[in-house]
C-alpha cells in the first residue's frame, strides 16, 4: 500500500500498534484535509526540498524528545499533526497548537509500559472520543458532554504535569484581554529583541 510517499505491507500493520518506523505524512489544509506527499507539496510550490527536510527533521526530532518524556509520565504520544507556517522574516515557525491533546492522541501505558486498554481500545485523554458523542448536524455538546470532556482533559493534564489542577476562575472575557495583552507584549518584546541583535 502507497501512503504519503511510504510503501507499508500492510499484512504486518495491525488496529493500535506501532508503525514500522516514525513517518512523515503531510496533508494539505483544506475544508477536508487531504493526506499528500512531500514531492507533491514541492511540485505545487507549498515549499522548497530543503523547506520540507528541514520541517521533517524537526517535527521528527520534536516528536522524539515529547515521546521520551511522555514515557517517563506513562504515557505514549499518537499521530500528532503539526501545523507550520513563514514569519515576516523568512523562517519555517510552528503554528497553531502543538502537542495538545486536541491535536494529538495520548494514550495511557500500564506500570509495565504496555498500552493500557478498555473494552478493546487504548485509554486515551485525546479529544477523539468527543468526536462520537455529536451528529455532523449538530456541532453543539449538551452540558453532560461537555463535561465529560472537561474531565477527561483534567485527567490528562494532571497525568501529563503530575500536578492538581487548578482552574481559572476569571471572567471569559478578562481571560481572553489578558492573554491576548500577553502574547502581543511576548511578540512585541521578542521583535524589539531580534531587531537589536541586527543593528
Amino acid at each position: 500500500m502507497h501512503f504519503a510517499g511510504h510503501e507499508l505491507d500492510v499484512a504486518s500493520l495491525a488496529p493500535n500498534k506501532p508503525l514500522p518506523y516514525l513517518m512523515d505524512t503531510p496533508s494539505t489544509k483544506e475544508k477536508v484535509d487531504r493526506t499528500v506527499d512531500a514531492a507533491f507539496l514541492i511540485k505545487n510550490g507549498v515549499c522548497t526540498e530543503g523547506q520540507y527536510a528541514q520541517l521533517r527533521n524537526s517535527s521528527l526530532m520534536a516528536f522524539g524528545m515529547i515521546s521520551q518524556y511522555l514515557a517517563q509520565r506513562g504515557m505514549v504520544l499518537v499521530d500528532p499533526k503539526t501545523e507550520h507556517g513563514i514569519n515576516v522574516d523568512g523562517q519555517i515557525v510552528p503554528a497553531d497548537e502543538l502537542y495538545t491533546m486536541d491535536s494529538s492522541r495520548f494514550w495511557k501505558l500500564d506500570d509495565d509500559g504496555q498500552l493500557l486498554t478498555r473494552n478493546g481500545k487504548p485509554v486515551s485523554f485525546s479529544k477523539e472520543f468527543a468526536r462520537g458523542m455529536v451528529k455532523e448536524q449538530e456541532q453543539q455538546f449538551s452540558k453532560e458532554q461537555a463535561n465529560e470532556i472537561a474531565v477527561r482533559y483534567i485527567n490528562g493534564l494532571q497525568h501529563l504535569t503530575g500536578e492538581s489542577f487548578t482552574p481559572d476562575l476569571r471572567p471569559r472575557d478578562q481571560r481572553i484581554v489578558e492573554s491576548v495583552d500577553l502574547i502581543l507584549d511576548t511578540l512585541l518584546r521578542e521583535r524589539k529583541e531580534h531587531h537589536g541583535e541586527m543593528s
